[in-house]
């Protein structure tokens, strides 16, 4: 059986036995969506004095401190709280325990391929596909979805916002869809990038409040944690008990653990970069746009785009990137409705945004013979002006 595909191609130049890490600093990951900046001070302060100890020292068994702290941030009772190295860890230990070969599920398309993966994959689901038009902006059909869940599925399957599209439903239109839904459906949201959209646009104290809906939060992308896995469900105390019955004891590190908790106290720093990350984006989103690339709004830390049809491919593109350190996303195995011509580009900081675009402006000169009318370099330089003043 194959694995989901997930990026990360960058290691190739950086080295996946570590002996050179010197090297990272040659390579644009732009494949994957780790954050731009670093962990809260507060988060590196609180390790920096213990790492040794840390790392030989046993975790609290299940994560105690830490679920005691999500749930006083979130304001939510801590038995709907269950920690998890990393959101893959809480997918693969739920998935499997809630749904069997006989489930009908529901899920959208384009979305975070580790979803049709597990659903298909792994556990042989009936996997039904609700299609966001790029026309629409791969916007969610609300009255779609609602009409959709009439059939009545096992569960259904949200990333909001979503990946690869960047696009958000507000937090009161879902509450109100789940509400109409039918109660034997089980929903799961994936609410990796939704501190970007703005953190009370999450759904935990719903889901915490409810029979039927589990929301999944990652602390990797917003909190800058990539690192060290850690994530949690919120949900009704009846269905997190019982995956913490089937939840392995020390499954979350105390490194983890630790800036976690660290990383949830720090509330205004976290705030401030996630303001940044929108005016690097947007700033990004208009370069592309000079390129002649068709970008799709979003809200979080990384844009798709639909590049001219009548320039390369964007394998070729993104393989002429690689050549110089730079490496983008092939989105064709998220979506089902994706030509050749997408991809999807991490926001960096601003330095290594222009330092990117540079790249891809070169890596686009080999094709500028074949697309007639189109400039083949903007004013050399002035992308990495703009990004360092």
């Amino acid at each position: 059986m194959t694995t989901a595909f997930h990026g990360g191609a960058f290691f190739d130049s950086i080295g996946v036995e570590f002996d050179d890490l010197g090297r990272r600093h040659e390579v644009i990951s732009a494949d994957v969506l780790d954050a731009w900046f670093d962990p809260a001070p507060a988060v590196v302060d609180a390790l920096r004095d213990v790492l040794a100890w840390s790392m030989r020292t046993s975790p609290p068994t299940h994560a105690e401190g830490m679920q005691r702290v999500i749930a006083r941030m979130r304001g939510v009772d801590e038995r709907s709280i269950l920690p998890g190295a990393g959101s893959s860890d809480l997918i693969f230990l739920a998935l499997r325990h809630w749904l069997t070969r006989d489930s009908r599920v529901l899920v959208l398309d384009p979305m975070y391929g580790e979803y049709a993966h597990v659903l298909e994959q792994v556990i042989g689901c009936r996997v039904d596909r609700l299609p966001l038009s790029r026309a629409s902006r791969y916007d969610v059909d609300l009255e779609q979805l609602a009409e959709r869940l009439k059939r009545g599925y096992d569960a259904a399957f949200i990333v909001n916002p979503n990946s690869p599209t960047g696009r958000h439903v507000p937090r009161r239109a879902l509450e109100n869809v789940f509400r109409a839904a039918p109660t034997r459906t089980l929903f799961w949201v994936d609410e990796t990038y939704v501190d970007y959209a703005g953190r009370r646009e999450s759904l935990e104290s719903f889901a915490a409040a409810s029979d039927n809906v589990i929301v999944c939060k990652s602390m990797s992308k917003a909190y800058a944690l990539s690192g060290v896995r850690a994530a949690y469900l919120c949900g009704p105390v009846a269905l997190v008990d019982a995956l913490r019955g089937i939840s392995p004891p020390w499954s979350v590190s105390l490194v983890a653990q630790i800036a976690a908790c660290a990383a949830l106290r720090s509330v205004d720093y976290y705030e401030r970069q996630w303001r940044e990350t929108h005016v690097l984006r947007e700033e990004l989103a208009s370069w592309f746009s000079e390129l002649g690339w068709d970008v799709v709004p979003g809200c979080a830390n990384f844009l798709l785009c639909h590049l001219p049809p009548d320039g390369p491919p964007a394998p070729a593109l993104i393989a002429e990137c690689r050549r110089r350190n730079l490496f983008l996303r092939d989105v064709s195995s998220m979506g089902h409705g994706f030509d050749a011509h997408v991809l999807r580009v991490a926001v960096k900081d601003a330095e290594s945004n222009a330092r990117m675009v540079d790249i891809i402006r070169e890596g686009l000169l080999p094709y500028a013979a074949t697309s007639p009318g189109r400039p083949a370099r903007a004013t050399s330089g002035s992308a990495r002006t703009v990004a360092r003043a």
